[in-house]
């Protein structure tokens, strides 16, 4: 747990901890218990150059896709996943006004 960046900060340590101690079920939280992506992190520490730069905007986006993705559209377990409210979320897609949400 220590090897990954937590982009969400605390409210997604604290979302990971509850949700694999409740789906462990145990007083012991192991690796297995984890999703796989801080489980077992990839780090991609290589500088981009300038032309690969992505705006605020683009990545949040693209991480917002993501996580819908990764849930089936689950849009309240999405927000959980990106640390942020469902509120919030709501906000942001109401940027993709071509987008099925």
């Amino acid at each position: 747990m220590m090897k990954y960046d937590w982009p969400g900060n605390v409210r997604q340590l604290r979302n990971v901890v509850e949700r694999a101690l409740v789906i462990g079920n145990k007083k012991t939280l192991l690796a297995s218990d984890l999703p796989p992506e801080i489980a077992q992190p990839v780090h991609n520490f290589a500088m981009p150059n300038e032309a690969s730069l992505l705006t605020l905007k683009t990545a949040e986006d693209d991480l917002i896709l993501k996580a819908l993705k990764s849930t089936g559209g689950h849009r309240e377990e999405a927000a959980r996943m990106l640390g942020i409210s469902v509120r919030t979320l709501y906000r942001k897609l109401r940027r993709f006004t071509n987008e099925p949400f």
